[in-house]
C-alpha cells in the first residue's frame, strides 16, 4: 500500500522546484508499525515535506515470519517503490524506514548508489547487511535507543565499514521501538534535520501545513500478491 502526501507542488515557494519525497517502508505485521509511520510521515509533511507511505508486504505475508524476516524481498519491494517514485516525480528522494525495513534500505542503497538522496533508518538491522554497506553512497542517519544495547553495538562495529556520510543519533531513554514518552518526537526532529540538509528545497505548501492521506491500495505497482 501507498499513501501519498497532500502537498500541492505548485506555488511552492516561488523557486519552481518541488520539495523533496520522502517514502515511509514499512515491513511488519502490526498495526502499531503503521501507526508510527503515519506519525512521523504526518510530521515530515507538516514541514513542508511530500511523503508516501509502503507497505512491502501484504497483511498476509506479513503474517508470515518466514516472509516477514527475508530482507532480500523487502529490498525487491523496495527498489520497485523507487523507481515507480523516480518515474513519477522529479525531485530528491529519501527513505525513511525501521528496524527490517531499514535493513533492506541499505541493501537498495548499496545495489542503487544514485537512486537516493538521504535515507534514515530507526533501529536497523546492521549484522544483517554488513557486506553491503561498503558500496552505500547515500547520506544516511542510523538513529538508536540509548537503552537498545545490541543496536548500538551493531553500529559501532558498522561504522568503520561506512564509505558514505553517516550519522549515528541516540535517543535517550530509549529503547529500538520508541515507545517512550517523547521518543517519537525526538526522531521526528532528527530526521527533519537530515532531509532538510540532504534534500535540498523544502517548501510550505499553500494554505499552510497538510497531513500524508489514508493509504491507497498500490499492490499491483509493488508486485504484491494475495487479499489485505
Amino acid at each position: 500500500m501507498v499513501g501519498t502526501g497532500t502537498s500541492d507542488e505548485s506555488g511552492l515557494g516561488g523557486t519552481g522546484a518541488p520539495p523533496g519525497l520522502v517514502l515511509f517502508a514499512h515491513a511488519g505485521d502490526a498495526a502499531h508499525g503503521r501507526g508510527t509511520n503515519a506519525f512521523l510521515a504526518d510530521a515530515l509533511s507538516d514541514r513542508g515535506f511530500r511523503t508516501e507511505r509502503v507497505d512491502l508486504l501484504s497483511r498476509s505475508e506479513a503474517a508470515d515470519p518466514s516472509r516477514r524476516h527475508d530482507v532480500g524481498l523487502l529490498a525487491m519491494r523496495l527498489e520497485t517503490a523507487v523507481d515507480d517514485a523516480l518515474r513519477r516525480r522529479r525531485a530528491p528522494l529519501g527513505v525513511a524506514a525501521s528496524a527490517l525495513a531499514a535493513t533492506a534500505t541499505l541493501q537498495v542503497a548499496a545495489r542503487r548508489p544514485t537512486a537516493l538522496d538521504a535515507i534514515a533508518l530507526r533501529s536497523p538491522r546492521l549484522s544483517l547487511v554488513r557486506g553491503n554497506i561498503p558500496y552505500v553512497r547515500t547520506p544516511t542517519l542510523v538513529i538508536l535507543g540509548a537503552c537498545d544495547r545490541d543496536g548500538r553495538a551493531e553500529a559501532q562495529d558498522a561504522l568503520r565499514t561506512f564509505a558514505c556520510h553517516v550519522r549515528v543519533q541516540t535517543v535517550s531513554d530509549a529503547d529500538s521501538s520508541f515507545e517512550e514518552a517523547g521518543a517519537l518526537e525526538a526522531v521526528v526532529a532528527l530526521m527533519a534535520e537530515w532531509f532538510e540538509a540532504n534534500l535540498g528545497h523544502v517548501a510550505e505548501p499553500p494554505g499552510g501545513p497538510r497531513t500524508a492521506a489514508g493509504p491507497v491500495t498500490a499492490r499491483r505497482r509493488l508486485g504484491l500478491r494475495g487479499k489485505g
